[in-house]
């Protein structure tokens, strides 16, 4: 699978900048998968700049070639990345999201503990 070009439209789950690298992982309903946009020649610090400024549960028709990272990727379900060439926004959300898909996944203990 390493080397093909895909293309998949997904949710925004969450977006890490770093410099000249934006880490986004993306969400198709359990399943994630880390999208990569790296500054390079064809793409510009713009592009990471606009990727890495998505909000969460954006919808993005992602292009780009799959890898295999050397590590696991601790944050996703999937054992490769997307290394992006291109990137739409299909839907933007409306407004802030009032709850996160990770805070209504965490257990009742864990929410009683964190309010105490």
């Amino acid at each position: 699978m390493a080397g093909r070009t895909v293309l998949v439209q997904a949710r925004v789950h969450s977006t890490r900048n770093r410099g000249s690298l934006a880490f986004i992982v993306l969400r198709q309903s359990f399943a994630t998968v880390q999208a990569v946009v790296a500054r390079s020649a064809e793409v510009t610090r713009g592009f990471v700049d606009f990727a890495s400024s998505l909000s969460d549960e954006t919808i993005v028709n992602v292009e780009g070639t799959v890898a295999v990272p050397q590590g696991r990727i601790a944050v996703t379900s999937q054992n490769v990345e997307i290394l992006v060439t291109k990137m739409h926004v299909v839907i933007a959300p409306v407004d802030y999201v009032p709850i996160r898909v990770e805070d209504a996944a965490r257990p009742r203990k864990v929410l009683k503990e964190q309010n105490e």
